[in-house]
């Protein structure tokens, strides 16, 4: 009965102060909604397991590099871990696959993948209808058989049932349809830069294949752990197994040993630090959002002092009275997690809005129970914090009839240190914030090596007859570039198999001739491009020394190519590389002589600086190239031109897709996304904690005012000027605003130092930006000072003695 009373009067008094209710709850409401918001994102991305059966056993294959970095495993190395493994099951081999479907209209590119036997065995995957791939698949010249997406299924064939057991041209070669996936399958073996993938047919490798060979470093692969074996075995056994291969073979592998890495770490772990410490930012934010709601509790307190003291004194129970009060602070705490959910959807909605597309499973981010019940959490704490706190201390004391200076006292110095932690939490948030700024900023200085504006890139896939005769490729690119030049806005087009910023990899040893490593596979690797005469003056890449590549360096000619200045330090240091020979991939391949050298270029982004890359053309490549991407320098709006070079390659081949249409601004843009994401994401918080700051510091100094009135009326009635008023209120305000900062400043050195490894060209303790983020804090404080203290300067002795 008591209590339902005391919930009645909770009730009325939150009532009967409507706007600090309604500051109050929208504090609290901004807290939980971004906490709520942020632990939707992290359970998408990093809590939630991934859509196979067992999926924290599977794991992910690498050949170890000289760094203990992650390399591609050639086919003949895959084949000796699923033989000599005693800990991993269905190990299969992921190749990139982009087949051209013709037939029915215009001809399309299609994301796919190319997979060993054991690959849906190992993901524990049942069709939704026909099957998946057998052995006998995996063999070649049986393995012209595809399995589809649902959604391919659904948006190619309507969904037919007719469709398993028909056929789809690609490339010019009719594949079996056998199966199709379920809607629910999660494809997440995309290719960097690329779609996630929607068709799969078998690898069907064998020993034979020149491309099968172990130091053919192209395939990913994939396994799952036998039952009862750990992830700690798994990779003693690949690391003493990759030492006993690197013995076998001394002239293949640059490191001994395996890397095993669990599927889920592989996919997202790189993301992990960056969603981690934004959902600390945001758990800062809360904890700001309840120091200011506590201080609000507190000023209520302050003029109820005499009432709670004269209920004591009447026979009160302290526990009854702290019921009272924290029964008002749950009431704020239940009506911020209600307003909490409608924030958490507006954030979730605005995030994924911003998220970058290699971050595709943020999308599947909801408010769910989970999530629901983080809220429910999350405002009891805050109530317990906000309101227990400030309870206890309210009813602290013996009874008394009067007021109690020492106990305003301690309540206002309580009130000092609140605030004194919102504004060392801001710090922490700002500092944050100003460090992925600089970060970004810094990014974004650099060159790519290319000048990036004005460039439209698109992909080609040539299949079919002409596919098959290099001449008639090579006639093709030369009829559109002819084409697409003659367009009035264009001012150079080229052709390259590869683009830098694109997602494109396609990375060769490099062997100088008398300079070359006992063992091979420790020469430098380079990017290697084959392109059209003038690519580089059309990407704008510099040329240092020598020539250029022309139209006399065809099929017939000497073999020559261009190299980087980066690739030319690495091999020759200071020396003339002009006239020297090189052999790229396998030592057995053909002398190609450097003729000229260029400038660097950054190929997968602006932070990753160059490897070293080898130009070449086309006409010279060792293999008839098949696909390739254009590159048009426009005078104006490059995307302007896209639908009329999309109609001149249909106009020459219709059976030549077009794909992946793309500024090469869009590429870099691309490239840096994740890091814009986490910037924009602390960017919001760090405005949210200077607002949650500045309505502290308001608090506090409306509190000073409110209790100094009889002594402010005092000093101005003895002839205190207004500057003298307005120095007395912001000194206390500086005070507890700096000690703050002291200990932000100190914060924002650990927190920094725990996110390093998401900083670029910035240290975490860049003087610069701790300046920048302190006096930024100082500033909003003063300025959140000033309305109350200006109030002060109207007090009047003759007003305050009347109301007292």
């Amino acid at each position: 009965m008591q209590v339902k009373l005391d919930l009645r009067v909770a009730i009325r008094r939150l009532v009967q102060r409507p706007a600090a209710t309604a500051v109050a709850a929208a504090t609290l409401a901004l807290g939980i909604g971004g906490c709520l918001a942020m632990f939707a994102l992290t359970d998408a991305l990093l809590l939630r397991p991934l859509r196979f059966p067992g999926a924290d056993r599977l794991v992910t294959l690498w050949d170890q590099g000289t760094d203990a970095s992650q390399d591609l495993m050639g086919w003949a190395t895959v084949a000796d871990v699923r033989e000599r493994s005693h800990t991993l099951v269905d190990v299969a081999a992921i190749s990139s696959w982009m087949p051209t479907a013709t037939g029915g209209g215009d001809a399309q590119v299609l994301e796919g993948l190319r997979v060993s036997d054991g690959f849906f065995r190992a993901l524990g995957v049942q069709p939704a209808a026909g099957r998946l791939f057998t052995p006998q698949d995996d063999v070649r010249g049986n393995h012209h058989v595809v399995v589809l997406s649902y959604g391919l299924w659904q948006r190619r064939f309507g969904g037919a049932p007719s469709a398993v057991g028909s056929k789809i041209h690609l490339g010019g070669v009719d594949y079996a349809i056998v199966g199709v996936l379920p809607a629910d399958f999660e494809s997440v073996f995309a290719t960097p830069g690329r779609e996630v993938a929607e068709i799969w047919s078998p690898l069907a490798y064998n020993a034979s294949l020149a491309w099968a060979c172990r130091t053919c470093h192209h395939l990913r692969a994939i396994a799952r752990l036998r039952p009862g074996v750990t992830l700690t075995a798994a990779r003693a056994e690949l690391d003493q197994l990759g030492q006993v291969l690197a013995r076998e073979n001394p002239n293949v592998y640059s490191a001994a040993g395996e890397l095993v890495v669990p599927l889920q770490e592989q996919l997202f772990g790189a993301q992990r630090p960056l969603l981690l410490g934004v959902l600390g930012a945001v758990g800062l934010v809360l904890l700001m959002a309840t120091a200011n709601i506590a201080g609000l509790r507190f000023a209520a307190a302050l003029p109820r002092l005499g009432e709670l003291s004269m209920r004591r004194a009447l026979g009160a129970n302290r526990g009854d009275l702290i019921r009272l009060l924290t029964l008002e602070s749950g009431l704020l705490g239940v009506l911020g997690a209600g307003l909490g959910v409608g924030v958490a959807q507006l954030a979730l909605r605005a995030a994924l809005s911003v998220a970058p597309p290699s971050l595709a499973r943020l999308q599947e981010a909801a408010i769910d129970g989970r999530a629901l019940a983080v809220a429910v959490g999350l405002s009891v704490l805050a109530a317990l914090l906000f309101g227990a706190l400030p309870a206890l201390a309210a009813t602290r004391g013996a009874p008394s009839l009067g007021r109690s200076s020492t106990a305003g006292r301690d309540r206002h110095r309580a009130l000092a240190t609140l605030v004194a932690c919102d504004v060392a939490l801001g710090v922490i948030l700002l500092a944050g914030a100003g460090f992925f700024g600089k970060s970004l900023w810094k990014l974004l200085e650099q060159s790519p090596g290319f000048r990036s504006g004005g460039l439209l890139t698109m992909d080609l896939s040539i299949t079919g007859e002409r596919a098959e005769h290099a001449d008639r490729t090579a006639a093709f690119y030369v009829d559109l570039l002819d084409k697409v030049r003659a367009l009035p806005a264009v001012k150079d087009a080229a052709v390259a198999t590869q683009l830098p910023m694109s997602g494109s990899v396609d990375r060769y040893s490099v062997h100088a001739e008398g300079l070359m490593n006992a063992n091979p596979e420790l020469d430098p690797a380079a990017d290697r491009y084959g392109v059209s005469p003038n690519y580089l003056a059309a990407m704008g890449v510099p040329l240092l020394r020598g020539r250029a590549l022309t139209d006399a360096d065809r099929a017939d000619a000497l073999r020559v190519a261009v190299v980087s200045s980066a690739l030319v330090k690495r091999i020759y240091g200071d020396a003339d590389p002009l006239g020297r020979r090189v052999k790229v991939g396998g030592i057995d391949g053909q002398w190609l002589t450097i003729v000229g050298v260029v400038g660097d270029v950054r190929h997968e982004g602006l932070e990753e600086l160059s490897a070293g890359a080898l130009y070449m053309t086309i006409p010279q490549w060792p293999d008839p190239e098949t696909s390739a991407s254009l590159v048009v320098r426009a005078a104006g709006d490059p995307m302007a031109l896209a639908g009329r070079v999309r109609d001149l390659v249909r106009e020459i081949d219709r059976d030549v897709p077009v794909s992946r249409v793309a500024t090469m601004d869009d590429w870099i843009s691309a490239r840096t996304a994740a890091r814009r994401f986490s910037a924009k994401l602390l960017s919001a918080f760090a405005l949210v904690a200077l607002l949650l700051a500045a309505l502290g510091v308001h608090g506090v100094v409306a509190m000073a005012v409110a209790a100094r009135r009889r002594e402010l009326g005092v000093r101005r009635a003895l002839g205190s000027t207004d500057g003298g008023v307005l120095w007395l209120l912001l000194r206390r305000v500086l005070r507890v605003a700096g000690i703050g900062a002291a200990f932000g400043l100190v914060g924002s050195l650990l927190a920094a130092r725990a996110l390093r490894s998401q900083l670029y060209a910035v240290t975490p303790s860049d003087p610069s930006v701790l300046a920048m983020v302190a006096l930024v804090l100082l500033l909003v404080a003063c300025g959140a000072a000033l309305g109350p203290a200006r109030r002060a300067l109207r007090v009047e002795l003759s007003q305050v003695m009347r109301e007292e």
